[in-house]
């Protein structure tokens, strides 16, 4: 049956949808915005929520098989036929119950109230607390049966998900007020929480609950935090019973960011989902304590609990490994019936092929070929794995570190799809985090685009992310299910009621006569009485909008109010770790991002509502006699009026909340329809592009099993398959699968537990089930040639793989710089251990001694890349970034430090290992571990130093022991100091203390002594970088053409006569705006002061060029040009953000000063040049005051100012073009990358030294030490790289503080720069003199503005 045939038995027999051609696709279904709340008269501000979205017809994308003309239902009838199946298959997955004879199947997919808080009818069962557990076996047969074997899986796997949070419920209960920093097991709590609306969705019916963080005491930073994570699950119980009598148990549905981080006195808001629709609980007067665990996180669990339940009543492949044990492996029913494979991908050459009966033989590839060379490039271990994997249905396969285990996964999954057919279902490769999944993906990539990866937890934007389902759903158009469809008509039915049935809560009323009545709560006599109470007491001004509640109760009615969140802004942010790796749990949710958290769908806002003040004798019975007795409502007493309303309004809440709960019940079964409807659309993807991969995580394993196990794969391949725990590898195995290969080290790290006590004897539920079956002697391969480590190095690991060989090329490595050829050492110490707020290790000296070792290290030529720290926790390596922060010059470089849980498949160059561990009572706690041992002693390729206390570990560790004789037996490398070798004179320093690094600069405490390119030699202290990236600081020794030798140091590139220069100034020629007018201070053993502000005159207006002020507040000199294009981006682009702060206060100070005539006060980087007045200047004192009085006085008209105001706008316009595209540099500051606007300043204007090549004590962009910056001459203070500017008359504003060269003339540009050519060149003063006054008279009268007493003082502005 093909075409519109398959179509029609699509859509009668099954009701499922297939792909059509682009001609008859529909557009996608509409859904309106249901939204309710703006009936009620709120604003959107208020409720900031999202709702359904109408989503705009698509258009739709022809979606053909492979080299087809049309859709696969007219192509392909086989196809189309396995498709309809497929949908039929999903559908019954997700529709069939999980009800069964045995309890554990029972179970509800959320924890109940009974579990977390052992509440059963509102009594703790203490009883319940003693559940007895069957353990796990690390060893031999379940020879009760394979559903024996899935029930210990399975409640072994949910007690470890449940007991934080029933540990924490415990604490609380035990301790009310309990504040989260005494919290022995770092609970969670929040406080005043309240629900604050409903939202319905696809998902479920959804409450929005507003809390307060009092209790942690900290600020939090919902961005980086890991609180309350989507499918994070919490327990909330009324404020005052505390879990005694009631505990509701709900689950994280939506965590935007956006409604987390708000300002007091709002609070922030979550969705929550209850666990029990029974339990559905709506109150928005009920206040909650809500809490959370610290640990354990439900949505890793929730998955493969109900997989296992799934599991029960399905084939079971591989039951006579997984549970009968037997260690003899077959050949998979595929391979059988085609034994023949095509091994071109694993040849040398890409024309050879090797096909071959690869049951019956295996070629020896290992041999060379006619030519010589090997046949493949893989060794004989490897080829022995990939024979393993390609002829055994149950496929083990070892490596230990270095020897390739992904890339023997890579030529095996490209071997496979070698030779598959197009009939074939694809492979199905998982991993257990999202980082080793991508990195196996992005391998597989390179020989077969059609891979997809599902779950949205990627972090490779460009090749993994583009073939995530989610965004291949986006590029294609597939028809709306009809089960979709009908779910969207029930959804907007649900709505429409849930609007109508939630309004009595959405208005700013009590609840009227009318809700009451429609409500069955009062009867029609009643209802008539109240209202004609209120048309009695208004009278003739009776209005529609009084309510007839308010006027009943009187004062005994008020509105409730929510207690708002305290300022916070006295706390400090809650610690996070900011140089974490990315959250790499195995966790498969769609996005993290605000626009993917957001629930769309009906948002319902509650109104608080409204409080009686009760009568002291009131109570339920009472009420309800009450109202039994009088039909009348306005004959019953004033002083009981309002506890009868609060009697009402609680059996109005009741009817509210029956009604509330069938409606969750109905939205929990809709919510498996619109899954199914999104499965089926998914699968529709998956077999018309022909996608011949699919990755996932061992969670998404779990999550997406309905869609994976309907599509009949064959070959599942899970990496990391020793650290992925035995249940998540279990739901794996699908009726369908013939071929399971597992790739992985039992002898590295091992699945984590929430219960530490489970991850020991007798419940050993970390073992996986990779070491389960290695333990039970099933056939398995190691991989025994390793490429990363120097032969020296692997030795370290021989007492954990005796088998393991090198590769030729790992005898190549390098020395490590600056070491001789100590390239591995174990330092032992005796500094102290201690603890950090978060109550784990850290060793203060060790850290210390660490971060001096790798800036050594660094100085001695090695890339911060290429140095990774490793400790066994987590606050030693939080103390270990905080120090290697505070050197400035590794301060923008990132580091590598990690803890060794974190840091499995990794490797680098250098490992220094920071045991921490050392005490008096000899504890190693973590490093007793031996998988964590061998991942920490496995990582490094050149060099590995430990840190730690050698005696504990040699007396606590069997492990240990082995390994330090192997370490300082032959090679005597446990040591009490650290040599460090000069590579210059070869000279060793001992150091065995952070204080022995004073002094040393990569190299050794002798002086240099070396000839440096200029001829010089280098006064500095031994150091490893090349003297030409180092300036030389030494005088200047060439003679210039007048005759003098050149005042600069050698590292200058221009040449400078100070003698000359001093002439020109003292005869008034040589004007501020030259670099040898700040030499000429120094000189004279003066330093520029910084000053809070910079004084003009209070008539001056406009642009601060005028006034000698550039864009950063600093003056027109070069040293202030250099500032100015350091912070406009010259020297670096990555200090963009200083530059945009300095245009903002640059322009606000314009703006004062153009308001105010005047420039105020000016507190952020001004500086006054001028000097102290000497005896010389008190003579002046009075001509200063008076050009001080006449700068005063208003010199310009109303207009003038206007049209300076113009032109300073459009200055200002240019000068931010300028900064814009600023001029680069041809000297380097060497000042840190991100070093900010006002450290700059001190550098450039302080006395720090700039040199324009890189300095003499650090490698690259860094500033000198100090200790070599004390012998600097102070004339270095200067980058001359730059030309100078042609000497001009200056345009600046008189300070009060006068310069003690007083002038009587103005001289042109033009003169200046003669009289300057003159001077070098010999002519004589009289000369000079008579031909510049014969050019120009003095000016005596204003010139533009100004006096020229006034210009006089405004040029020694800056003298």
């Amino acid at each position: 049956m093909a075409g519109h045939g398959l179509d029609e038995l699509a859509a009668t027999q099954y009701d499922v949808p297939l792909t059509r051609s682009v001609s008859t696709a529909p557009s996608r279904f509409g859904i309106q915005d249901a939204r309710f709340s703006e009936e009620a008269g709120e604003s959107e501000s208020q409720w900031n929520t999202v709702h359904h979205r109408s989503r705009q017809p698509r258009r739709p994308k022809n979606l053909r098989r492979n080299g087809g003309e049309g859709p696969i239902s007219e192509a392909d009838p086989a196809k189309a036929r396995r498709l309809v199946e497929a949908l039929v298959d999903i559908s019954r997955y997700i529709r069939s119950p999980q009800f069964g004879t045995q309890s554990w199947l029972n179970d509800s997919e959320i924890p109940t109230s009974k579990e977390i808080g052992h509440i059963v009818n509102g009594i703790v069962i203490e009883a319940l607390k003693d559940k007895e557990f069957e353990p796990n076996r690390a060893r031999g047969a379940w020879v009760e049966g394979k559903d024996f074997y899935l029930q210990t899986q399975y409640e072994l796997f949910r007690e470890d998900a449940l007991t934080p949070l029933r540990e924490s419920v415990n604490e609380v209960r035990a301790h009310p007020d309990l504040l989260e920093k005494d919290s022995i097991l770092n609970t969670r709590i929040y406080d005043s929480a309240f629900i604050t609306g409903v939202t319905l969705c696809r998902k479920t019916l959804a409450v929005r609950v507003e809390f307060s963080t009092r209790r942690a005491e900290k600020r939090i930073r919902w961005a980086q935090s890991k609180r309350l994570k989507t499918g994070t699950i919490v327990a909330l119980t009324p404020k005052n019973d505390l879990f005694r009598t009631t505990c509701r148990v709900a689950v994280v549905v939506s965590r935007v960011c956006a409604q987390l981080q708000v300002e007091p006195p709002s609070k922030p808001s979550i969705h929550l989902e209850w666990g029990n629709p029974r339990e559905f609980e709506y109150d928005p007067q009920q206040e909650w304590i809500m809490v959370e665990a610290s640990n354990g996180y439900w949505e890793a669990h929730r998955h493969t609990l109900q997989a296992l339940q799934k599991l029960q009543s399905e084939r079971f492949p591989f039951a006579e490994h997984l549970v009968d044990a037997k260690p003899d492996v077959s050949c998979p029913q595929y391979r059988t019936e085609q034994p023949c494979i095509d091994l071109s991908p694993v040849m040398t050459s890409s024309d050879r092929h090797e096909i071959l009966d690869a049951i019956r033989e295996w070629p020896d590839l290992a041999r060379p070929d006619e030519n010589g060379k090997p046949l493949s490039e893989l060794d004989a271990s490897q080829l022995d794995a990939l024979h393993r994997i390609l002829t055994k249905r149950l496929a083990v396969i070892q490596g230990p570190p270095g020897t390739g285990k992904t890339y023997i996964s890579v030529m095996a999954l490209h071997v496979m799809l070698k030779n598959m057919t197009i009939d074939d279902p694809p492979i199905i490769v998982s991993a257990h985090t999202n980082h080793a999944l991508d990195q196996l993906l992005r391998h597989v990539a390179k020989f077969e685009p059609r891979f997809v990866r599902l779950g949205g937890q990627t972090l490779d934007k460009e090749i993994i992310e583009p073939r995530t389902l989610q965004k291949i759903r986006d590029d294609v158009s597939v028809d709306t299910p009809a089960i979709t469809r009908s779910a969207i008509r029930k959804e907007r039915s649900l709505a429409s009621e849930l609007q109508a049935l939630l309004y009595p809560l959405t208005t700013q009323q009590p609840f009227s006569p009318a809700i009451l009545k429609s409500l069955d709560i009062i009867d029609d006599h009643r209802q008539q009485t109240l209202e004609e109470i209120e048309r009695d007491y208004v009278g003739d001004d009776f209005n529609d909008s009084d309510d007839p509640i308010n006027i009943y109760c009187g004062d005994q009615l008020h509105r409730f109010q929510r207690p708002d969140e305290a300022s916070y802004f006295n706390r400090t942010f809650e610690e996070y770790d900011e140089t974490m790796q990315p959250d790499d749990e195995d966790v498969e949710l769609e996005f993290k991002d605000d626009k993917f958290e957001l629930l769309h769908g009906t948002s319902i806002r509650f109104d608080p509502g409204y409080l009686v003040d009760l009568h002291p004798e009131y109570s339920d019975n009472r009420a309800a006699a009450l109202l039994h007795r009088y039909s009348d409502m306005s004959q019953i007493p004033s002083r009981y009026r309002g506890s009868i309303y609060a009697y009402l309004q609680k059996m109005a809440k009741a009817k509210i909340l029956d009604r509330l709960r069938e409606i969750a019940m109905e939205c929990k079964i809709l919510s498996k329809e619109f899954k199914i409807g999104r499965f089926e659309q998914d699968c529709t993807i998956l077999h018309d592009t022909n996608t011949r991969i699919i990755g996932m995580t061992t969670t998404g394993l779990s999550k997406y099993r309905a869609l994976v196990s309907s599509l009949k794969p064959k070959v599942l391949l899970i990496e990391e398959a020793a650290e992925t725990l035995e249940m998540y590898t279990a739901v794996g195995c699908m009726p369908s699968l013939e071929h399971l290969v597992l790739v992985g080290d039992h002898q590295q790290l091992r699945g984590h537990c929430n219960v530490k006590e489970f991850e020991s004897a007798p419940w050993n539920l970390d073992i996986s089930l990779f070491e389960r079956l290695v333990n039970n002697g099933i056939e398995f391969t190691q991989l025994k040639m390793q490429r990363r480590m120097r032969p020296h190095i692997r030795e370290i690991v021989n007492p954990i793989y005796p088998e393991l060989m090198d590769h030729p090329s790992v005898e190549l490595r390098a020395d490590i710089p600056g070491m001789g050829v100590l390239n591995s050492c174990f330092l032992h110490h005796k500094f102290p251990e201690s603890n950090d707020d978060a109550l784990s290790k850290q060793n203060d000296r060790e850290a210390e001694f660490i971060v001096f070792f790798y800036l050594y290290l660094v100085q001695n030529g090695m890339a911060p890349g290429e140095i990774t720290v490793l400790t066994f926790y987590n606050g030693q390596r939080k103390l270990i970034l905080r120090l290697l922060s505070k050197l400035d010059s590794l301060r923008n470089i990132p580091s590598k430090v990690f803890t060794v849980d974190s840091y499995q498949g990794e490797e680098n160059e250098i490992i220094l290992l920071s045991l921490t561990r050392n005490n008096e009572r000899g504890q190693i706690g973590f490093l007793s571990v031996d998988n964590r041992v061998c991942v920490a002693l496995s990582r490094a390729r050149r060099g590995f130093y430990l840190f730690g206390d050698s005696v504990a570990v040699y007396q606590k560790s069997p492990l240990w022991k082995k390994v330090l004789d192997v370490i300082g037996c032959d090679q005597k490398e446990i040591r009490y100091c650290l040599p460090l070798v000069c590579q210059k004179h070869n000279r060793t320093t001992h150091v065995d203390k952070p204080t022995d690094f004073e002094g040393l600069d990569g190299g050794c405490r002798l002086l240099c002594k070396e000839t440096r390119p200029c001829g010089h030699a280098c006064r500095l202290h031994c150091h490893p970088q090349p003297h030409d990236q180092i300036a030389c600081e030494q005088p200047c020794e060439k003679i210039l053409p007048c005759g003098h030798r050149c005042s600069r140091q050698c590292w200058y590139p221009e040449h400078e006569c100070r003698i000359c220069d001093d002439k020109l100034l003292s005869e008034g020629l040589f004007t501020p705006s030259t670099s040898s007018h700040r030499s000429r201070f120094l000189k004279n053993g003066r330093r520029p002061r910084i000053t809070s502000h910079v004084s003009l005159p209070a008539n001056t207006i406009g642009p601060p060029s005028a006034y000698g002020i550039g864009p950063t507040g600093l003056p027109e000199t070069p040293q202030g040009q250099r500032f100015r294009d350091f912070a406009a981006g010259g020297v670096t682009q990555q200090d963009k953000r200083m530059r945009d702060q300095a245009q903002r206060h640059f322009e606000k100070e314009l703006a004062k000063a153009a308001q105010s005539k005047i420039v105020r006060d000016r507190r952020d980087h001004e500086i006054d040049f001028t000097l102290p007045p000497t005896d010389d200047e008190n003579t002046s004192h009075q001509q200063r005051e008076q050009v001080k009085r006449e700068a005063a006085k208003p010199a310009r008209e109303e207009q003038q100012n206007e049209e300076q105001l113009d032109d300073m706008q459009q200055k200002r316009r240019q000068e931010r073009r300028d900064m814009e595209n600023p001029t680069q540099l041809t000297g380097k500051f060497a000042v840190p990358t991100t070093v900010s606007a006002r450290k700059a300043e001190d550098f450039l204007f302080n006395g720090a030294y700039f040199a324009p090549t890189a300095p003499n004590r650090f490698r690259g962009p860094t500033p000198v030490s100090k200790a070599s910056s004390a012998n600097v001459s102070e004339e270095a203070l200067v980058d001359l790289s730059t030309p100078p500017r042609a000497v001009s008359p200056p345009q600046v504003a008189t300070p009060s503080n006068v310069s003690r060269h007083r002038y009587t003339e103005i001289w042109t540009s033009n003169q200046v720069n003669e009289r300057v050519r003159m001077i070098r060149a010999g002519i004589t003063d009289g000369q000079l003199g008579e031909q510049m006054h014969s050019q120009v008279d003095p000016p005596t009268t204003q010139q533009n503005g100004q006096s020229a007493e006034q210009i006089e003082e405004l040029i020694s502005l800056l003298d």
